[in-house]
C-alpha cells in the first residue's frame, strides 16, 4: 500500500465517521421501499438539484423562495 492509497483510506473512514450513520439510516429506509430503484446522477446532470441545495446551505432560511421549481 502506498501514500496515495493510505490517504484515501484514511479520508474516507474520517468521511464515513462523520456521515456514517446517515448512510445506514438510508440504506435501511430504501431497502424498505418495495419497487424503487435509486441511481446515482451526476451533479452536472443534475443542476437544479444542486442549485437548491447549494442555497440551503447558505442560507437560514427555511422556506422555498420560488414558487415553482426553476429551470435548469
Amino acid at each position: 500500500m502506498n501514500d496515495c492509497d493510505s490517504a484515501k483510506r484514511i479520508f474516507y473512514q474520517s468521511v464515513y465517521h462523520t456521515i456514517g450513520h446517515i448512510m445506514e439510516d438510508s440504506k435501511a429506509l430504501i431497502a424498505s421501499i418495495t419497487g424503487a430503484i435509486f441511481t446515482h446522477v451526476r451533479r452536472q446532470a443534475n443542476r437544479t438539484a444542486h442549485q437548491l441545495a447549494r442555497y440551503a446551505l447558505l442560507s437560514n432560511l427555511f422556506i422555498c423562495p420560488w414558487d415553482r421549481v426553476p429551470r435548469a
